[in-house]
């Protein structure tokens, strides 16, 4: 683990240390029950008194709230005041390790994004939170989707956790962080940092550690595109092509853009009413062993565009009588409203 870097190699060594109490804590709940158990064999042993009464007499006395009734002789008085000052003391240590281990969990916010991603599976995760990062954190949760997203820069990190989202602050290049990230069962990694170099390198890694993970990855420069597909990205995005045909689709067909992309200038991200989904064939389902036609006919108001047997190429436009499998996806086109009985399916637009 020499390759790793200081900061990866402590959020590491949390990612695989147990789930147990703050040590600290459980020093002092241990010094209580010692000195609650002294009291009581202590005064069980100076005054003659029952187990009970003794115990019963030690609570009183630790939590000081008197015990002039119970005519303690001269030795049961001295050890009665051991025992006050005893638990004023540990009372006071309580509470200072009380307060260090809400001041460490404070500063460690990652042991809490360790314990979540343990529970995760089929996540996202987005290597890069600057703008673009943001956007894709922003549009996949508006999908319902679970992300998981791996920042460098603290200040950004922050921000993200004060939305609520789960964040690991660390090199997503670096195998360590990426296996906290819980990479081995996740549905897919983007790789949208600012450097073509560094996105590359997280292809690699990533590939490297998951064989069958999907991954996309953003292209700042149409050359890096090649780069960044031989490094283990299957789809590389570069905006600077996306962008340029969005321009040229507002320049030349305005209305068809502004029908797929905003509607009264709204974030598509919220207000598009149209949206190409991805319904996936499951196991015992009555749409499997059926045909297109059958899928179209039981949907009349979404468009079948095309569909991706479990082991081929995606068919544009497929025949009607195309009989579908378990485990084929079928990508439809329509309004959000009518889209919604499709639940648990991936937005694709």
């Amino acid at each position: 683990m020499s390759d790793i870097a200081p900061m990866d190699r402590d959020l590491l060594a949390i990612a695989y240390r147990p789930a147990r109490w703050d040590p600290r804590l459980r020093r002092a709940l241990v010094l209580l029950a010692g000195l609650w158990i002294a009291g009581t064999a202590g005064i069980h042993w100076i005054e003659g008194w029952s187990v009970w009464k003794s115990f019963f007499f030690t609570l009183i006395t630790l939590s000081t709230v008197g015990y002039t009734e119970y005519g303690l002789s001269p030795r049961g008085e001295v050890f009665a005041a051991l025992i006050m000052i005893g638990g004023i003391a540990a009372a006071s240590y309580c509470l200072t390790q009380i307060a260090g281990s809400i001041a460490t969990r404070a500063m460690h916010p990652e042991r809490k994004a360790m314990q979540q991603i343990r529970r995760l599976r089929g996540h996202h995760i987005i290597c890069g939170a600057g703008s673009m990062g943001r956007r894709v954190i922003d549009r996949l949760e508006s999908q319902g989707e679970v992300v998981v997203a791996i920042e460098t820069d603290g200040d950004t990190a922050d921000r993200l956790r004060e939305r609520g989202l789960i964040v690991l602050r660390g090199d997503a290049t670096a195998d360590a962080v990426l296996h906290q990230a819980g990479i081995e069962r996740a549905a897919s990694v983007a790789a949208v940092t600012a450097s073509d170099a560094v996105n590359a390198m997280i292809c690699l890694t990533a590939r490297a550690l998951a064989g069958d993970l999907r991954i996309v990855a953003r292209a700042h420069s149409v050359e890096s595109e090649t780069k960044l597909t031989r490094a283990g990205a299957q789809t590389v995005i570069c905006p600077t092509i996306y962008g340029g045909d969005g321009i040229a689709e507002y320049m030349a067909r305005p209305d068809v853009a502004r029908v797929m992309f905003e509607r009264d200038g709204a974030d598509t991200a919220t207000a598009n009413p149209m949206r190409i989904i991805e319904v996936v064939i499951e196991e015992g389902s009555a749409q499997a062993g059926s045909t297109i036609g059958d899928f179209a006919d039981a949907h009349p108001t979404v468009t079948v565009v095309a569909c991706r047997p479990v082991c081929g190429a995606i068919e544009m436009k497929p025949d009607a009588d195309r009989v579908l499998a378990t485990g084929d996806s079928v990508m439809v086109a329509g309004l959000v409203t009518d889209l919604g009985v499709f639940r648990g399916t991936r937005a694709a637009a």
